[in-house]
């Protein structure tokens, strides 16, 4: 709620877990949504204002 309500055009994103519970039984899994964040961090100021990111 908090995020919908404060979002600016310049505000950073909001990254979520979709699983935090898989990140830390599954290797695999875990470096695949830390590839997916460092991916995301590359484009970061293209992604201002986008509210929220949920990390598979």
């Amino acid at each position: 709620m908090i995020v919908r309500e404060e979002n600016q055009p310049d505000s950073l994103p909001v990254f979520t877990l979709a699983s935090p519970e898989r990140l830390r039984a599954d290797r695999t899994y875990a470096e695949q949504t830390a590839m997916r964040l460092l991916e995301y961090l590359v484009y970061l100021d293209e992604l201002r204002g986008a509210g929220r990111i949920f990390l598979p």
